[in-house]
């Protein structure tokens, strides 16, 4: 099921957002943030460019947000063993993204950027 366009609308412009502010502008060349947003879930990815012979992007998971229409609500989910996500138990579903975008940023636990 995919969320509202008028949610999503709002979830493009937010992690649009996050994604162009989190990258220092001299590791832009090497690094950049990206997401894609599929049904109920939108997923932000690193992606690493490495250079060998020829250059190539390198796309990793980094956090995934996924939206619950019959709550309204959104939870945070990390990276886990086996290419699996995990809820992030660091904090409570919310009905705002921003906050939840705000836990990955700030990161308390390591378990986004490493």
């Amino acid at each position: 099921m995919a969320m509202p366009q008028l949610l999503q609308k709002q979830v493009e412009k937010l992690l649009s957002t996050f994604c162009k502010s989190r990258v220092p502008s001299w590791l832009k060349e090497e690094l950049r943030l990206d997401f894609a947003i599929e049904g109920e879930a939108a997923t932000v990815y690193q992606e690493h460019r490495r250079c060998q012979g020829s250059c190539e992007w390198f796309r990793f998971p980094l956090a995934q947000f996924r939206y619950s229409t019959e709550l309204n609500q959104w939870t945070l989910h990390h990276p886990g063993k086996g290419q699996r996500w995990e809820l992030y138990l660091n904090i409570k579903p919310s009905l705002n993204l921003s906050r939840l975008i705000k836990e990955v940023d700030t990161d308390p636990l390591g378990l986004f950027w490493g």
